[in-house]
């Protein structure tokens, strides 16, 4: 599923979608859940199949990816996969490292450059910090956006 809605920094407007984005299998699968249950990891892994093919289908209709990783985690193999299928896009992706606050200098987010999209840019989520520069990365995208002003958001499935 994923959300879809308005979305705005400043003066910048634009569509949004919220994807529930990209894991694999085993990645964040609790022990417990591996290797001799296979029917419970059949059932995941099909779900997250699914998450993941509704995520590349929103992504590959965008004009700019937002790609937002864990800025404590550092890089999970999960998003070097990811990297893959978005550099074969070939259009604008910005990475965000998220729980970054207060300009969080750690050696997870010294890794996410690795991933190929450059320096992420330091945002939390949860305190709204790190907004004025994710206005500077997106305002040279500006001519994209669409006058989305009619619209309201929306839950697709």
């Amino acid at each position: 599923d994923w959300k879809e809605g308005i979305g705005s920094i400043g003066a910048l407007r634009f569509n949004l979608i919220d994807t529930a984005g990209y894991e694999l299998g085993d990645e964040r699968i609790p022990i417990a859940q591996r290797g001799p249950q296979k029917q419970a990891q059949g059932l995941v892994d099909g779900v997250l199949a699914r998450t993941f093919s509704m995520t590349k289908q929103a992504v590959s209709h965008s004009d700019v990816a937002l790609w937002v990783v864990d800025g404590r985690q550092g890089i999970v193999p999960s998003d070097r996969e990811f990297a893959k299928f978005l550099h074969s896009l070939n259009h604008p992706t910005l990475i965000l490292a998220n729980k970054c606050e207060n300009g969080l200098d750690d050696e997870a987010v010294l890794q996410i450059p690795r991933l190929g999209f450059g320096n992420p840019v330091l945002v939390s989520a949860q305190h709204g910090e790190g907004m004025p520069d994710l206005f500077n990365v997106l305002q040279p995208f500006e001519n994209l956006f669409v006058d989305s002003t009619d619209n309201e958001g929306k839950d697709k499935n």
